[in-house]
């Protein structure tokens, strides 16, 4: 080593020699040795490449800049979570007037599920010893909803939607397998 730089204390090693300095081109050299040891062909470079106010002055407002993008990033920068389109209604990809009709939809079902729970029906049957529902007053969520069908039209990805009847399995590459009961299954022999 030779010595390290006074103005920006880049360290200079031996193989690079005395002579300005690679990154500020401020002239280094070893404290043992003098200044005229240093060959006249360093020192008319290093006068030659000093910077010039314009571009110590560009130099400068680069680096504040950098220094305020690095301040304020966490402001800047916003993540967007694809797993939350598979879970959410408030898919980031959605227009506001889906998401506005989303949440309308939203709302209108959990008044109608919880509508179903104050006005369900139930029968006692105290002489065969049975609770019997009234049907039809649980299918809350309809699987052909106009309102959901029509937004998983309009809003798809790489050909799958987001939103649709059945179950979205994100990693799932080919068609989803259709259970087919057999014919054992269909006369009742199992």
């Amino acid at each position: 080593m030779i010595s390290n730089c006074l103005r920006c204390g880049r360290i200079i090693c031996e193989q690079e020699g005395p002579g300005p300095c690679l990154f500020c081109s401020n002239l280094v050299y070893s404290p043992d040795m003098d200044m005229p040891d240093v060959s006249e062909a360093q020192q008319q470079y290093f006068k030659s490449t000093k910077l010039d106010s314009a571009e110590w002055n560009k130099a400068i407002e680069q680096r504040d800049r950098l220094l305020e993008y690095d301040r304020t990033s966490e402001r800047r920068t916003k993540v967007i979570d694809d797993e939350n389109d598979y879970f959410s209604l408030n898919s980031a990809w959605l227009t506001k007037e889906e998401r506005d009709q989303l949440q309308r939809r939203e709302m209108e079902l959990k008044a109608k599920r919880d509508e179903s729970r104050l006005n369900k029906k139930i029968t006692f049957d105290f002489s065969g010893r049975r609770l019997m529902e009234e049907e039809g007053l649980n299918d809350v969520y309809d699987s052909d909803d106009p309102v959901l069908k029509a937004i998983s039209e309009s809003v798809s990805t790489n050909g799958k939607t987001i939103l649709s009847d059945d179950y979205n399995i994100p990693n799932m590459m080919f068609p989803q397998p259709i259970f087919q009961e057999s014919e054992c299954m269909k006369s009742g022999r199992i």
